[in-house]
């Protein structure tokens, strides 16, 4: 679990490892914030993987400039307020 601070708040960051519930033999990795889950990561092919989440609020590519040693990343931000999908879309409320 991690704590960081968000927008003058601070929140913990976990993360839990479970099987896939529709791919037997898949495991995902559940992204945890305050306890409730905002993301998923599960394989994509042979080679990659796949963040779902209907909390993204931003997402940026670092090419590495800013790591030491530079290794790419992508930097997610989550935005964890409750949604519902309606209409195929996804709707935020506060």
């Amino acid at each position: 679990m991690f704590v960081v601070q968000g927008g003058g708040n601070f929140m913990a960051i976990g993360f839990r490892v479970l099987p896939h519930s529709v791919r037997p033999g898949v495991q995902i990795a559940e992204i945890l914030i305050n306890g409730s889950m905002v993301a998923a990561i599960y394989p994509d092919g042979e080679k990659g993987i796949k963040l779902v989440s209907a909390h993204m609020k931003e997402v940026r590519q670092d090419d590495g400039t800013t790591s030491v040693p530079p290794i790419p990343a992508v930097l997610i931000e989550f935005d964890h307020q409750p949604y519902t999908i309606e209409g195929g879309r996804i709707v935020r409320h506060p």
